[in-house]
């Protein structure tokens, strides 16, 4: 471990409010008190505290940083940006300016070089990760208790036999769901599966088929590749036994959600409404093939080429945020998609640490909702970038364990050599 203390200094606190306060800003502040017209700007104004930093960091900060192996990817990403100020105004007459404020969310990738030169340690992001999660739970569960009121400025809707309340911040509820997970796992104290027990509960609340599924299927894979499982029948019955009495507390909301799934199927794919949005905006919406490779642009309301979309997806269905990558796709082209999937599948195989393998089942749900999701935004950026900046930390380590003496790395750069599988704080929540 580096010479981090646990009396955090004065510069040590401002770089972890900082990454905090950008994390919020990508999550528009969970939309608490934030008018839906202002979200976008306020964003934009995350975007900017960002780049204001790195920028200010580059200049003074001297000290050496770790290799960034995501580089060419998040490269490759700002690409498609400048791209989408020429595609918005050649196919949609849509202003530089108005673009520019649009595609706020997708300059969050810049956040991956701004850590490398902050270098947080993974062990206080992860505990940052869950702390998140438990404050997007209480968020949740307050805003249904109070509903019909509401003091979200989100869409909030009664629909499969729930209350769906869609507001950001989502992936981190996921990210402390694996974090505990694992260690779980690692420790077998089962006072962790009492940790997961909220985000079991707001996961079925929130309704969302591809969630719930996402969430199974990763947490037995997460079972079947866990290196500290020696039984793994005995633990997917521990599963299994903690999983069943959650289908009969919620018995409504999953007989919902199959009757959604047998409708659905019943209509066959050609009537599937994400099939005739994803084959609409493909094929239809712009004729002219150049935008394949640099996209549509980014819309927004305030242009008639962000007016036309919201129109289309409140008379026709045909929601942009409902077709995922496709719609990633549409607005900024196949380098961008190339850049994406390149980071994703770089993250799902690369070699980790027991402790940071959420990072891997993390990626399997975002895998699995790839064609139905609201596609890349900035909260899922921004957890993205420090996902790619852990695994970064991850592969520097395990090469020092390899190898100590050939690599010479500057002592700056956090290190969590000392007690690699055993989660820091295990003996508490974070």
């Amino acid at each position: 471990m580096s010479t981090y203390t646990k009396n955090i200094a004065p510069k040590e606190a401002f770089k972890y409010l900082l990454i905090i306060v950008t994390i919020l800003f990508s999550m528009k502040f969970y939309t608490i008190g934030i008018p839906f017209g202002a979200q976008r700007y306020v964003v934009f104004i995350g975007a900017c505290i960002i780049l204001f930093f790195l920028l200010l960091s580059l200049v003074y900060e001297r000290s050496a940083t770790l290799p960034m192996r995501f580089k060419i990817e998040a490269l490759l990403m700002t690409i498609p940006l400048v791209f989408s100020f020429f595609a918005a105004k050649l196919f949609h007459e849509q202003s530089f300016l108005i673009t520019m404020v649009g595609q706020n969310g997708m300059y969050f990738i810049i956040f991956y070089f701004l850590l490398h030169q902050l270098k947080p340690e993974p062990d206080r992001l992860m505990k940052i990760f869950i702390v998140l999660g438990y404050v997007f739970i209480a968020i949740y569960l307050l805003q249904f208790l109070m509903y019909p009121t509401q003091f979200l400025n989100s869409k909030v809707m009664e629909d499969r036999g729930t209350l769906r309340i869609f507001i950001p911040g989502s992936e981190y509820l996921f990210t402390a769901y694996f974090i505990l997970l694992g260690r779980f796992f690692i420790t077998k104290n089962p006072k962790f599966l009492l940790y997961l027990l909220p985000h079991l509960v707001v996961v079925l609340l929130m309704g969302t088929r591809q969630m719930i599924g996402s969430l199974v299927f990763a947490s037995l894979i997460n079972v079947l590749l866990s290196r500290t499982i020696k039984s793994k029948m005995v633990m997917y019955f521990v599963i299994a036994a903690c999983l069943i009495p959650f289908y009969f507390i919620f018995e409504n909301i999953f007989i919902e959600l199959f009757q959604v799934t047998s409708d659905q199927q019943s209509e066959g794919l050609q009537e599937n409404i994400r099939y005739k949005a994803t084959m609409y905006y493909l094929f239809k919406f712009n004729t002219n093939p150049l935008w394949m490779f640099i996209g549509n642009g980014m819309p927004d309301i305030l242009s008639n080429y962000g007016r036309a979309l919201g129109k289309l997806g409140q008379y026709s269905g045909l929601y942009l945020e409902d077709i995922g990558i496709f719609g990633d796709f549409f607005r900024f082209g196949i380098i961008f998609v190339i850049a994406k999937m390149s980071m994703y599948l770089r993250l799902l195989k690369w070699p980790l640490k027991e402790k940071y393998t959420f990072i891997r089942y993390n990626i399997i749900t975002l895998l699995l909702t790839l064609f139905t999701a609201g596609g890349m935004n900035a909260s899922v950026l921004a957890l993205t970038c420090m996902m790619m900046y852990i695994a970064d930390i991850n592969h520097r380590d395990r090469m020092l364990e390899k190898a100590p003496d050939s690599l010479a790395i500057n002592s700056s750069v956090p290190s969590n050599q000392s007690g690699n599988e055993t989660p820091s704080g295990s003996g508490s929540l974070v």
